[in-house]
This record gives C-alpha cells, sequence and structure tokens, in this order.
C-alpha cells in the first residue's frame, strides 16, 4: 500500500483546483517545500518533513505542503500525523476528492475500517473508475463482517474496463473470501481459482485452506 501512496507524489508543481493556485505567495514557504518536494523524492521523508513544516509556518493556507507532508509521515509509518496532515488538506480544500483515498489508506493501516469506508465512500463520489478504492473498501467492509458490500465492491474491480491484472486477482481474492463466510463455498473456491489464474499467490493459500 505505501508504494500505492507514493505513486500520488508526483504532482505537477504548479497545479490549480477549482481556481485557486497553489502557488504561494511568500517565497520562504516555497523554498522550503521546493526543498521537502525532492527530499522526498528522494525519499529523505524525515527530511522532507522538516522543510514541508517550515513551509507551513510561512503559509499556514499552503495546501501542497500538507499533502506532501502527510505522505512523508505515511512513508515513515506515522499514518496519525498523515492522517492529521490529510485532515488539514481537506479543511482548506474539500473538493480535492484524491486526498480521501489517501487519508483512507492511513486509516487502514491504523485498523479504522469505519473510516476507511467513509472516506473511499467519498471519494468514489468523483470517480466511480477506481479500482484500487474499491478493492479497499471491500476488504475494510470484510473486517467490518459487510461480506455483501465486499462482494459488491469486488466485483465492480472484476467488471472494470479500466481494472489491472493485479487488481482483478485481489478483487477475486477478495470476493472468494466473503463469499466462504456468507456460505457460498462453491462461488468463493471459484473466485480464489480465478485469483490464483491471475497471478494472486495469496488466493492459492485460500484454495488449501478452504477448497479441499
Amino acid at each position: 500500500m505505501k508504494k500505492l501512496l507514493l505513486i500520488l507524489i508526483f504532482i505537477p508543481f504548479f497545479s490549480k483546483c477549482l481556481g485557486q493556485s497553489f502557488f504561494p505567495l511568500n517565497y520562504k514557504a516555497l523554498d522550503y517545500y521546493r526543498d521537502g518536494y525532492y527530499s522526498l523524492l528522494y525519499k529523505n521523508y524525515r527530511r522532507a518533513i522538516s522543510s514541508f513544516t517550515e513551509a507551513i509556518r510561512y503559509d499556514t493556507s499552503f495546501i501542497q505542503a500538507y499533502e506532501e507532508r502527510a505522505i512523508a509521515c505515511y512513508s515513515i509509518s506515522d499514518f496519525s500525523g498523515a492522517i492529521k496532515d490529510f485532515s488539514k488538506a481537506l479543511l482548506l480544500n474539500p473538493y480535492n476528492y484524491n486526498n480521501f483515498s489517501r487519508r483512507a489508506l492511513a486509516r487502514f493501516q491504523l485498523h479504522d475500517y469505519n473510516g476507511t469506508v467513509d472516506d473511499l465512500t467519498r471519494a468514489l463520489e468523483s470517480n466511480l473508475e477506481k479500482p484500487d478504492d474499491y478493492n479497499l473498501r471491500g476488504e475494510a467492509s470484510y473486517f467490518l463482517g459487510k461480506y455483501s458490500q465486499t462482494i459488491k465492491d469486488c466485483t465492480e474491480v472484476i467488471k472494470s474496463l479500466s481494472g489491472s491484472r493485479d487488481q482483478k486477482g485481489k478483487a477475486y481474492r477478495l470476493r472468494g473470501l466473503a463469499r466462504i463466510n456468507l456460505g457460498q463455498r462453491t462461488g468463493g473456491c471459484s473466485d480464489f481459482r480465478k485469483a490464483g489464474k491471475l497471478g494472486d499467490q495469496l488466493a492459492f493459500n485460500m484454495t488449501d485452506m478452504f477448497c479441499r
């Protein structure tokens, strides 16, 4: 999951959302942000956090500094810090739905499955073609014992035109587990086999456990 979140650091340097520029008026803030940004790219996470903190000190409304500091915190397993910063970024701009997806990843790591489901439901309001979000919401729902919701979310991934082989493999495995828990052994085992054919290694373990 860390790899999934780190993909999101490659953001255009001067992005805009809803007409609001993320370019700070304070040049000190920009200097510290630039240092933090490149430190993050080179995986010097603690220096990145320090630099983004200084950028925020000079401009407390610098949305991207909160976002990037959150990613740096996530990368060193400071999930609470990541949640705090993504929450601040969402407070400043509640229409960046990607930050709901990002915060959901951190909440999932802390086993806040209800929070994960809530964030991903918001994220999916903006774009229904997000296989990773459906898979993660399905997984969180599984841990909450909401197996029917897991089946529904994983089915969305399976039928998605944009879903990758890995994403569909995971979806079949998760849906198989949900079906097993609902007493649907035949359907569950069928899903495990399909997941295995797509290269999902964990599916073979599931087959051995439930389908002998």
